[in-house]
């Protein structure tokens, strides 16, 4: 096998002593498990969620009182509506209902006579309320929840759980979110029902004619959300309807529509979109985030509160035209991680396709949205060759470019588009101009003007590749499923693969030091290591065990698997991080050769580590930034050390272009020269013919007239005689 992995640099020459202080929290988020919202006017509302959770605002969403604890193993409750700021109704799993009387300071369980899950609640007066849940349940009472009546209509054996509205005590739809387009209304209360099947508003070669909700207006305006941005609009109390708006073939959806009159209300899914004049025209609107909306509620024209999945609340006071964040920090998942700058750090999520940055070494960070990248998904991955030139890239082949230290973002259209789902999974600068990115199916592109056009590149691996680790713009590590390492070397058109690993695992993340010292890290619990100048890796983690670092996992019961690796960073030549799920972070101070458990402030996943500045940092789910501070002291410069043996180091950098540096070593004072040749073994250059002093020596080497290609330098001190290898691109 060709040798292709290992990439000599030039040796430490100096004693370097670290000390680091314990790992900081420097954000964290929420993301308390809701359901669903109710608000009675701007200042009060409540949301309920999962184990029993309740919580109540009174300043119009600023603060947050919870008023119920979950508990564990409780009930998820579904559902709230509240008919003032007193009287309130619930449902939740189990066929439980319940009824507060203090503003949900207190509840009391008013029913559990059913089995089926109660899913859907509507409150017309304090002692009229109507529930609707799985088994066909549609249930009614008049006195206030001490007596309910079922109704006794099959509603086809259908569950009701697409949405139920009235708009008064008679007129109301209940629907199922089936894959049938089932809907009934009734216009005397419940007491009879009628059945219109709403799929022929489907056009025909669509796949799913799936219901997920209903809103209500005026006397007889229903309105209802569904697959391929189905929007179906009655004025006729549920009888027929028309469709309104746009659809699409694609796998899209409306899952939410709130209606604040009969001519003003919004539906939400894959898109977020507003209408004023009943349904004739739409306005797009952004709520700085594309994670998925739990609820929406507006209460007049220009009050509204969305609630989307990871913590991400928010408010508008405009009709949507612009949302502030009612939540400090959401609790995203961050998966991309760079730090061009000792002050500049830039995450991006996913889920929602958010970046947040800091420009004061992370003691602020802008609140994480996609307003700027129009990113409606998962971003995997973000990148920045300095301060102002950056990219991301995710997933449906999105990239976004700037320059402008991400102030605006310019999307890019390239070949990962036209790869069905086709996901970037990574992306790496080799130099300002030239990027790889890839993901699916071992498919690598590359960028030659700093990410704004691409190409693809013959790869002979046909595996998902993960991470890429770039020594030059055609000096290119791969890394992906199965254990597939490819490489791009000078002067090749293409990636070849170079090794497959013996486990047989993923390898998640590649990094190599400046001795060319390689860290590969599995999903699996595997650290693989390439040592400099050899040509195996192998393996110097045992995959990291529960009875070796006590990590525990569902129930508290240690299990046997291996605990996933998701990242690995350098910190020095020699000091490394690796890190990943449950909060593990690893370090090895002998270059990947031993291990010891750190001490991590959080239990879930680490995604990315990145060094600058002497801060390690680290990011993943749940909101979390990390740092930690790493302080160099005791450097002991050797500048004046008697070596003990002659010795020729790698020349640094390598590649270079066009100016490099070469250190040797001398026991002894002796007669030194230093000679360049080509391949074809003729001399270059004489950058050194000289009597020289004991001690460590460094020349600078200047090659702007010579043509790019592989070069050997050659240093003979009296008996002494080393050759090495270098390379110029130009």
């Amino acid at each position: 096998m060709r040798k292709v992995l290992w990439f000599p640099f030039v040796l430490l020459l100096a004693t370097v002593v670290v000390f680091a202080q314990s790992w900081e929290i420097v954000k964290q988020g929420v993301d308390p498990a809701i359901n669903k919202c109710k608000f009675i006017d701007s200042e009060t509302g409540w949301l309920v969620g999962d184990e029993g959770l309740v919580r109540k605002t009174s300043d119009g969403g600023n603060t947050w009182t919870t008023l119920q604890e979950p508990v564990a193993d409780s009930e998820d409750w579904l559902s709230v509506d509240f008919v003032n700021v007193s009287v309130g109704y619930a449902c939740a799993e189990g066929g439980l209902i319940f009824k507060t009387e203090d503003g949900g300071e207190n509840w009391t369980l008013i029913s559990d006579s059913y089995a089926a899950d109660m899913e859907l609640v509507e409150a017309i007066t304090e002692d009229l309320v109507y529930v609707a849940g799985e088994d066909s349940t549609f249930l009614k009472t008049t006195d206030g929840g001490a007596n309910f009546t079922r109704s006794d209509y099959a509603f086809n054996g259908e569950d009701l759980d697409g949405g139920l509205v009235f708009t008064d005590a008679n007129c109301g739809v209940v629907i199922s979110d089936g894959n049938g387009g089932n809907t009934w209304y009734t216009h005397d209360g419940g007491e009879s029902w009628n059945f219109v099947s709403v799929g022929p508003h489907f056009p025909p070669g669509t796949i799913s004619s799936r219901l997920y909700d209903i809103g209500a207006a005026g006397d007889s305006t229903f309105v209802i959300t569904g697959y391929h941005y189905v929007t179906l609009l009655s004025q006729d109390g549920g009888k027929t309807y028309q469709r309104i708006g746009e659809i699409s073939y694609d796998f899209v959806r409306n899952e939410l529509v709130d209606i604040i009159t009969e001519d003003i209300f919004y539906i939400v899914g894959d898109y977020f979109a507003k209408t004023t004049d009943g349904g004739e025209t739409w306005d797009t609107l952004q709520v700085g985030s594309a994670q998925s909306m739990i609820d929406i509620e507006f209460v007049d024209e220009n009050t509204g509160f969305s609630f989307q999945h990871y913590g991400h609340w928010k408010k508008t006071s405009d009709g949507g035209n612009n949302w502030t964040a009612l939540l400090d920090w959401p609790g995203i998942s961050f998966w991309g991680l760079a730090t061009p700058t000792d002050n500049k750090i830039v995450v991006s999520a996913w889920g929602g396709g958010e970046i947040s940055i800091s420009e004061d070494g992370g003691n602020t960070f802008s609140y994480p949205n996609n307003l700027a990248t129009g990113a409606m998904n998962h971003l995997y991955e973000c990148e920045f060759f300095d301060g102002d030139n950056g990219i991301v890239a995710g997933e449906d082949g999105f990239i976004a470019v700037t320059e402008d230290g991400g102030a605006s973002w310019t999307s890019v259209e390239n070949p990962m588009q036209d790869v069905r789902f086709g996901t970037y999974n990574a992306l790496k600068y080799a130099s300002q101009d030239t990027i790889y990115g890839s993901g699916d199916d071992g498919l690598i592109f590359r960028s030659a003007d700093g990410g704004y056009s691409w190409e693809s590149v013959t790869n002979e691996g046909e595996n998902d590749i993960l991470d890429f680790w770039t020594f030059g713009p055609n000096d290119v590590v791969s890394v992906g499923d199965d254990g597939q390492i490819c490489v791009l070397e000078p002067g090749d058109t293409s990636f070849t693969i170079a090794y497959t690993t013996s486990i047989g695992e993923n390898i998640r993340a590649v990094e190599f030091n400046k001795n060319g010292v390689g860290l590969f890290v599995s999903p699996n619990g595997y650290a693989l290591r390439a040592p400099a100048d050899e040509d195996t890796l192998y393996k110097v983690l045992d995959p990291i065990e529960d009875e070796v670092y006590n990590i525990e996992y569902e129930e508290g019961v240690p299990d046997t698997d291996f605990c996933d690796i998701y990242d690995v960073e350098f910190v020095k030549d020699t000091t490394v991080y690796i890190a990943g799920e449950d909060g593990i972070i690893l370090k090895s101070d002998d270059t990947g050769l031993t291990w010891s458990r750190e001490s991590s402030p959080i239990t879930s996943t680490i995604q990315k580590l990145s060094y600058k500045n002497n801060i390690l940092w680290a990011v993943g789910q749940g909101g979390n930034i990390l740092k930690k501070n790493i302080i160099n002291v005791g450097i002991e410069k050797n500048e004046n050390a008697i070596p003990i043996e002659y010795s020729l180091e790698q020349n640094y950098p390598n590649p270079f272009n066009p100016v490099t540096n070469i250190s040797f070593a001398l026991p002894k004072a002796a007669d030194v020269t230093l000679i360049v040749y080509n391949l074809m073994g003729q001399e270059v250059r004489e950058i050194a013919n000289d009597h020289m002093k004991a001690g460590k020596h460094r020349v600078t080497f200047d090659a702007k007239e010579l043509s790019s290609g592989i070069y050997f330098y050659k240093l003979k001190a009296g008996n002494y005689t080393q050759i090495r290898k270098m390379t110029l691109l130009k």
